[in-house]
């Protein structure tokens, strides 16, 4: 008797606990489809933030769907027609929310027909999204490049004789 107790005290303590979770820190990343043009595409993202905060989240960040070339070709069925993707308009929320109300995000964009693929993970509240470098270029110091040697304005289209031609040749020249 006893220890039917004890484990129905540990399963009340476990739901208690699922009730009283602080919120976590979540990214959420989608596609919208290209059908949707390109000024209606925040309107789609718009949908989307607000209704993360009607389920009690906090919106901490947001990146509006710019238009991508997508890595590879993605496809989805509809009704029996196969559709073809190359392009897609990738938009981020980062946001705080409860764990139990991150399934009712995921719910939603499931139905969505515009929302072409998404993905919701745990992160932090920092930004952690690494900067962009632009390619460095190695410059080998041992090696000496000689200057280019720059015509001068009086030289530039001034025919030269043959004699000339010869004694310049006989100066570089080393015997």
């Amino acid at each position: 008797m006893a220890e039917i107790e004890n484990t129905e005290n540990e399963i009340n303590t476990i739901e208690n606990e699922e009730e009283d979770i602080d919120p976590r820190i979540y990214e959420l990343g989608y596609h919208i489809i290209p059908a949707v043009l390109e000024d209606e595409a925040p309107k789609e993202a718009a949908a989307i933030k607000e209704f993360i905060i009607q389920h009690g989240g906090t919106v901490i960040s947001e990146e509006m769907p710019k238009n991508v070339t997508l890595a590879y070709t993605m496809y989805r069925t509809e009704g029996g027609k196969k559709e073809r993707f190359e392009t897609a308009h990738f938009g981020g929320i980062k946001f705080e929310m409860d764990p139990n109300n991150v399934s009712k995000v995921k719910e939603v964009l499931d139905l969505d027909k515009n929302i072409l693929r998404y993905i919701i993970f745990k992160t932090v509240k920092e930004n952690t999204r690494a900067e962009i470098r632009l390619p460095q270029v190695r410059v080998d110091r041992k090696q000496k490049v000689a200057p280019k040697a720059t015509p001068k304005k009086e030289d530039i289209g001034v025919p030269i004789s043959e004699e000339a031609l010869d004694k310049s040749i006989k100066e570089i020249v080393v015997e």
